[in-house]
């Protein structure tokens, strides 16, 4: 077999194959291929020494309606430019808005772009106001319609219980939403920013595989307790499998919060940028791989970070075996990286930073085997 392409000499790693190590990835079609069916030289080399060559980065946060909404992103030059090969766009679209979401935004797009389908029906459409605190105005047959239509692009259901947001309503937003969940057979991926009751309470709500977005806020009630240690009782939301998202985005990431539990090992499930226009390649989010390069500086190493924004997202999404890997058989998304030294000035969401002096600079984004974006300067040393 004469393979389309080859990726030689990087340094690959690939945490669902736990393959690590300078290699060649190969490409035939649409897919990777074992270098063992190789019989002639592909067709294309690129020579990726001195880089690291990873799955395709999955950006489990953000928000690409544009058009739609005024926070929404054109996500085709905002994402590939950042490595990133498949999105899943968090809750700016519900259930009056996601066939307008879907058909003008997620059929056409070259990346890989899933939703999470907001509990309000209008989904995110404005700063100027926040959705209705009430689920008696939520649409449950339509959400559960949608569900059955379109499940291989609605892969959970959004819910923001900040104060401002739920008022009076209080935690009883997020528990009908656990119900609704639960009827429409969703997962639930709850916004925590300042939430109306002690994290404890939250995570003690949730179900293995629903997801906390926004982990390291600090605004409010926090994952820490009064003596700034990690909850017992977050411990135990996780120990039961909710998963917890570190989505940047423009108020949602605490330094003091983030330091207190990387330094207990609480680690992030998956990480996204919470990307809006907002923090479109500005302080504090850039892109994905400028979060991953902020948790480099934190202490991560690069199979931690790689991890999270590979195989971890790709089991929540329950497409392990399709991306997030190089292994023979998946889809030939593949993200190339170049490690650099630079200092540079990092930012949480409340006026404090910390300076780093390493850097991941996307140098290729391939999805389906289609070249989306390459540096200029990416050629051979």
């Amino acid at each position: 077999m004469q393979p389309d392409i080859v990726i030689k000499n990087g340094y690959i790693i690939d945490t669902t194959s736990s393959k690590e190590g300078v290699g060649n990835v190969y490409v035939k079609g649409k897919k990777i291929v074992a270098e063992s069916s190789v019989k002639k030289d592909a067709k294309y080399t690129i020579d990726a020494s001195g880089c690291l060559v990873i799955p395709g980065l999955i950006d489990s946060h953000a928000h690409i309606f544009d058009r739609g909404t005024e926070s929404g992103i054109p996500h085709a030059y905002m994402f590939t430019p950042s490595g990133v090969t498949t999105v899943v766009d968090a809750g700016s679209s519900g259930s009056a808005s996601f066939l307008e979401f879907y058909h003008s935004i997620v059929a056409p797009s070259q990346l890989r772009l899933k939703s999470l389908l907001s509990v309000n029906p209008a989904g995110q459409p404005t700063r100027k106001f926040h959705e209705y605190p009430n689920s008696s105005c939520w649409d449950e047959a339509r959400i559960c319609e949608l569900a059955s239509e379109f499940p291989d692009v609605i892969v959970g259901l959004k819910a923001r219980i900040s104060k401002e947001i739920v008022h009076d309503f209080g935690i009883r937003y997020l528990e009908d939403a656990v119900k609704l969940g639960e009827k429409a057979g969703l997962r639930v991926h709850v916004h925590v920013t300042n939430p109306p009751v002690p994290m404890d309470e939250v995570g003690a709500i949730l179900r293995p595989g629903d997801v906390i977005s926004h982990m390291y806020h600090g605004h409010g009630h926090t994952l820490l307790d009064d003596n700034g240690k990690v909850s017992k009782g977050i411990w135990k939301a996780r120990k039961r499998g909710v998963v917890f998202d570190a989505a940047n985005g423009v108020g949602h990431f605490s330094l003091p919060v983030v330091r207190a539990a990387l330094a207990e090992g609480f680690l992030p499930d998956t990480l996204g940028t919470d990307l809006t226009t907002l923090t479109e390649f500005k302080e504090p989010v850039m892109g994905l791989a400028y979060v991953m390069s902020k948790y480099l500086n934190l202490g991560l190493d690069e199979k931690q970070v790689v991890r999270m924004t590979t195989t971890a997202s790709a089991k929540w999404l329950r497409m392990e075996e399709q991306i997030g890997t190089l292994a023979p058989g998946a889809c030939a998304d593949v993200t190339i990286l170049r490690k650099i030294e630079k200092r540079t000035k990092f930012s949480d969401t409340y006026g404090d930073f910390f300076y780093g002096d390493q850097m991941l600079i996307p140098q290729l984004t391939m999805v389906g085997g289609h070249i989306l974006f390459r540096q200029m300067d990416f050629v051979a040393p």
